[in-house]
């Protein structure tokens, strides 16, 4: 069977009309561990879940085991489930390897066997072995690829789920939830309960989320740059200090800063050129996101595209500090703040001089 979607994978788990091989793959963590937990209990519920179902992880693997386990009959129930998470084809030796293909191949009808790709990522493209295994499972069973959604997605998901709880909440609001905390359906559900918890019933409203919400790192770096950019120096560095008390990795405050300053100079470029939003959000690979490159566009529209350069090439420089030197992350980060504070604060001094 080839590749399914998530709405047939639904329609499966409704039926309990299983097949014998899953695998569950993808970028958003969530999804991937609400379905591969929900196959298994299909295919086992729990009275029987102690008699037939095993668990392998990926560093505990061997194939004599994982073979015993699947040809064991089920004890009272007409099947068996097998979770292997984390599997890394790769690391296997070419007998390991031939020896799983097999097992795959001749699965009885008696097992449901759950591959659950939770850390260890499926590379179709650069992997032979990847290739081969994707190829027999999708011959035996199927293969799910969960990626994050898109924010229309997020947003009517936060609508049901807050409708759910006996509260009220707008597309609007929903959608400023999802810029605050960023797409991660996870830490979304948790930011959700707070607020309705907080609410007790009724509508939650912009200003709870704003005062019961936690920011992504995303959200909170981005603020940085728009202060940088309103020359608002000390909110810049009163954010940089948050993220740092908040035990956020410098890399990552910087890829995000970075991102920001990409986006815009995306934005500035293509207003230059008169190229539309739409067509930037499909080059470039902002579908579901098309606030970031919107926010962008606004953002960027007193800036010129020389300053910008500069400002990426001082993140640049700060990026190659922070992968070459053993100066303490923070002051590479606080160096490179600095740095752009100047570069504004000079921009605001030729202004007021014209």
């Amino acid at each position: 069977m080839p590749a399914i979607d998530e709405k047939t994978l639904k329609q499966h788990i409704k039926d309990k009309a299983l097949s014998k091989v899953y695998l569950i793959y993808g970028n958003e963590d969530f999804l991937k561990k609400y379905y591969a937990g929900l196959i298994c209990d299909t295919a086992v519920p729990d009275p029987l879940k102690s008699m037939n179902f095993t668990r392998f992880d990926g560093g505990n693997f061997k194939i004599e085991d994982f073979s015993d386990a699947v040809e064991v009959l089920p004890f009272g129930g007409d099947r068996r489930c097998i979770l292997a998470v984390d599997l890394d084809v790769n690391s296997l030796s070419k007998d390991e390897e031939e020896g799983l293909l097999e097992l795959i191949d001749g699965l009885p009808d008696s097992c449901v066997l759950v591959f659950w790709q939770n850390l260890v990522e499926v590379d179709i493209k650069a992997s032979t072995k990847w290739k081969k295994f994707l190829a027999a499972v999708q011959k035996a069973g199927c293969s799910v690829k969960l990626d994050k959604r898109d924010v229309d997605s997020l947003i009517r998901l936060l609508v049901k789920w807050a409708n759910s709880r006996g509260c009220l909440l707008s597309r609007e609001n929903a959608r400023f939830l999802v810029e605050l905390c960023g797409d991660d359906i996870a830490n979304l559900q948790n930011e959700l309960e707070k607020l309705c918890a907080f609410t007790g019933q009724g509508e939650i409203t912009r200003e709870v989320i704003e005062k019961v919400g936690v920011k992504s790192l995303s959200a909170s770096v981005f603020d940085m740059s728009r202060a940088l950019i309103r020359r608002d120096f000390e909110k810049a560095f009163l954010l940089l200090d948050d993220l740092m008390a908040l035990k956020q990795e410098p890399v990552s405050v910087l890829a995000v800063l970075s991102s920001a300053f990409v986006d815009m100079y995306r934005g500035k470029s293509a207003a230059i050129a008169g190229v539309g939003v739409d067509r930037l959000v499909k080059e470039f690979g902002y579908t579901g996101k098309e606030f970031r490159i919107r926010n962008a566009l606004r953002d960027s529209a007193g800036i010129s595209l020389e300053q910008l350069r500069a400002c990426l090439d001082i993140l640049l420089k700060a990026d190659s500090k922070l992968k070459s030197s053993r100066v303490e992350g923070r002051v590479i980060l606080e160096q490179a703040l600095g740095e752009l504070v100047l570069l504004f604060a000079g921009k605001a001094a030729a202004h007021d001089k014209n």
